[in-house]
């Protein structure tokens, strides 16, 4: 009986972290250029332009990243999935 509430509550625990992870989408005017180089068609100038971009406007959303160059609507469906 034991045993069994132990993989349950660890069971529930994983679906609680699992959803949370999930649902969660940092703010792309957090965002580091190292850490948006990890996205596939983003490289150091551009990720770089993003970072000053939302450094300069930080009240703006992923959606404004269109204006940046070097972002087409590829590159920011992209950032649409990992940012908010």
């Amino acid at each position: 009986m034991k045993q069994k509430t132990i993989v349950i509550v660890a069971l529930l625990l994983l679906i609680c972290v699992s959803f949370y992870t999930i649902s969660f989408k940092p703010s792309i005017t957090n965002a580091t250029a190292i850490e948006l180089q990890n996205i596939s068609g983003i490289g150091e100038v551009i990720s770089l332009r993003i970072v000053f971009y939302y450094n300069t406007h930080p009240d703006h959303g992923v959606n404004e990243a269109i204006r940046v160059k070097g972002i087409g609507e590829k590159l920011l469906s992209k950032l649409k999935r990992r940012y908010k």
